[in-house]
């Protein structure tokens, strides 16, 4: 089944507006409609999040530092922070991780008072997902965000995530004791 991209836009706004909306506690409330779908695919997202954030912590700490001290988290600075995240072949779990950006990001503004930073990350996110073509086809390849809903794949993607990040920072530590072992 073929999703069409507003669709796909659609649905990503509502997910990035309740997650704002329920880490900032923004009022008034933005009113979305609520629809069992919607509130499943955001509950699946939330799980997804916590999993990225579990696994993937360290790597979200620079990234939210990153964003955090700009002053105005301008579209240019968030894509190219956020291409960190993305690795070459995009998983669900990966898509989670740029929400868990949000998340994290959101948080630590609301305990320093820079709120506005959030909003704007949170709007850079629609349009880096809108623009990023790698983002678009998966999605559509793979039915939407409803597809979220499926553990299996979540569980599946962090298992893959996992392995890549042991073999990054397997890599890392070679590379450092190389660089040590030759300088010294």
């Amino acid at each position: 089944m073929k999703v069409r991209n507003l669709e796909i836009t659609s649905d990503c706004e509502y997910l990035v507006k309740q997650l704002l909306d329920e880490r900032l506690c923004l009022l008034p409330k933005c009113n979305l409609p609520i629809i069992e779908r919607n509130q499943l695919m955001y509950k699946h997202l939330t799980y997804g999040i916590d999993l990225y954030t579990k696994y993937g912590a360290n790597i979200l700490q620079k990234i939210v530092k990153k964003l955090w001290l700009s002053d105005d988290c301008n579209y240019e600075l968030f894509s190219s922070v956020v291409d960190e995240l993305l690795l070459n072949e995009i998983s669900w779990i990966q898509i989670c991780g740029l929400f868990a950006l949000i998340d994290r990001l959101s948080i630590f503004c609301k305990k320093s008072g820079r709120i506005y930073i959030a909003k704007i990350a949170a709007e850079n996110l629609i349009v880096y997902i809108e623009k990023n073509l790698r983002i678009m086809e998966f999605l559509e390849k793979n039915g939407g965000w409803v597809n979220i809903l499926d553990n299996q794949v979540v569980y599946e993607d962090i298992e893959e995530f996992k392995k890549i990040i042991l073999k990054d920072g397997l890599k890392i530590i070679v590379l450092s004791l190389l660089c040590l072992w030759r300088y010294w």
